[in-house]
C-alpha cells in the first residue's frame, strides 16, 4: 500500500500505483459486501452500488459520511 498525496494506492501487477477504488476501499474497511455497507451508512443498497460504480456522482454530504466510516479522505472517495 502507497500513499500518494492524499490517496492511498496499490501497486499494479506491472509495477505501477494504481488509485483504490471505492470497492476495495469498503472491502479494507472490512465490508464484504456493497449491501452490508450500504446498511451501515444508511443509504439504499442500489444507490451505494451506482456510487462504486461512479464516484464522481456521489453527493458531498454523503462522500463525506462514507469517507467517515471508510477512514480516509474524501478525495479518496470521490
Amino acid at each position: 500500500l502507497y500513499v500518494s498525496g492524499l490517496h492511498r494506492t496499490h501497486a499494479s501487477e506491472e509495477g505501477r500505483a494504481v488509485p483504490n477504488s471505492l470497492q476495495n476501499l469498503r472491502k479494507e474497511a472490512g465490508y464484504r459486501t456493497a449491501k452490508d455497507f450500504a446498511e451501515a451508512v444508511d443509504i439504499p443498497a442500489p444507490t451505494y452500488t451506482r456510487y462504486e460504480q461512479e464516484p464522481a456522482k456521489i453527493p458531498i454530504e454523503r462522500a463525506w459520511i462514507i469517507a467517515d466510516f471508510l477512514g480516509c479522505t474524501i478525495d479518496a472517495v470521490v
